[in-house]
């Protein structure tokens, strides 16, 4: 759909009355990002009455995407729960326009948040009897949100990762 045929589609809801739920907001969220419409998308994410994980992940995304990395920040601590996609946005979106430290913190903060999950499971198992070896060992956590954030930035275009590229890439590399 594009993006006149998605703000008529949009604009005859509102005139018509009719109170879109998440599933369609975020549809017409998502169009607007793709669109780099975001002043749209920003408007509509304001008045939503219920935002959940997607509509959080397709305004950071969006923000992150064009390098509105302060506007993605502030949304992307609003947010109580966090996924890969909501962490892999953010942290694309600042090595894509040259911020590597502030990456390199996100990085750390979510390696710090798996280890604090970690521990407070082989707590919770141990209390419960459970056989801790049951539990992911932490090099298979820290591998899997590695292979997230590597496989994202090799999506990357050589030209935005031409300066620092080698650099992040050996960082991550376990």
């Amino acid at each position: 759909m594009h993006s006149e045929e998605g703000r008529r589609v949009h604009a005859h809801m509102k005139s018509s009355g009719f109170k879109p739920g998440v599933v369609i907001s975020n549809r017409l969220l998502d169009m607007y990002v793709k669109c780099e419409c975001l002043s749209d998308a920003q408007k509509l994410f304001d008045v939503m009455n219920e935002k959940d994980l997607c509509s959080y992940n397709s305004m950071i995304s969006g923000y992150a995407k064009v390098g509105f990395l302060e506007q993605a920040r502030k949304l992307f601590d609003e947010m109580r729960d966090r996924d890969n996609f909501s962490w892999t946005a953010i942290i694309s979106g600042y090595v894509r326009y040259d911020k590597p430290l502030e990456a390199l913190e996100l990085y750390r903060n979510k390696v710090q948040r798996v280890q604090t999950w970690k521990d407070a499971l082989k707590q919770t198992a141990n209390l419960s009897g459970l056989d801790s070896r049951v539990i992911k060992p932490e090099s298979v956590l820290i591998n899997n949100i590695v292979d997230d954030v590597l496989k994202k930035l090799k999506n990357m275009s050589p030209a935005i990762l031409k300066n620092y590229g080698a650099a992040v890439y050996s960082h991550f590399i376990i």
